[in-house]
């Protein structure tokens, strides 16, 4: 009878093959080094949008490739948090046009805590 393959050696395996480690390298790193190797990135759905931890939305990617995907990603977010901003605003300024009442202004400021002073 064949004995228990734990889950973690099953994995290091797989990465190995995936990234096509040379078997004398791969000898050479414990799986530990291998695992390493790779972060698992959501895809095709992102966790902000509302991407699931399932196996069907995960990849591996190479630790400097989804570090470079994951900024992207921000910059990606911050544009569509702006658009939804903008068209936000454009369709409470159309809901109000008939009225007399003027849509609020948005601060030119950021909003943000002061440093409060600590006494001596």
């Amino acid at each position: 009878m064949r004995s228990h393959i734990p889950e973690r050696t099953l994995r290091a395996a797989t990465i190995c093959a995936l990234l096509e480690i040379p078997h004398e390298i791969a000898k050479a790193m414990t799986e530990a080094e291998v695992l390493a190797l790779v972060e698992y990135d959501h895809y095709p759905i992102r966790k902000a949008d509302g991407g699931t931890d399932q196996h069907f939305n995960l990849r591996p990617l190479l630790r400097p490739d989804h570090k470079l995907k994951t900024r992207r990603d921000a910059a990606d977010m911050a544009h569509e948090r702006k658009v939804r901003r903008s068209v936000s605003e454009h369709m409470q300024r159309m809901l109000l046009k008939g009225t007399n009442r003027k849509p609020p202004q948005r601060s030119r400021w950021p909003k943000r805590a002061f440093p409060r002073r600590i006494p001596k």
